[in-house]
């Protein structure tokens, strides 16, 4: 059962409101294909969410962002 957030974003919109907050906004969020693939990459300075995180809206998907 998926329960939607609260706050109604997507993990991708999660993620870059946590990155402004600290000022981080150069700070690209890309989607990549695959499941458990999210990841931070220290070398390109890039976010890479999966898909399912990056345009899903549920608690889970925000978590993850």
């Amino acid at each position: 059962m998926k329960v939607s957030a609260a706050s109604g974003l997507t993990g991708a919109e999660a993620a870059r409101k946590m990155l402004n907050e600290k000022g981080l906004y150069d700070v690209p969020i890309e989607s990549i294909s695959g499941t458990l693939t999210d990841h931070y990459d220290p070398i390109s300075k890039v976010v890479r969410l999966s898909e399912p995180v990056f345009h899903g809206t549920s608690v889970a998907a925000v978590s993850v962002a």
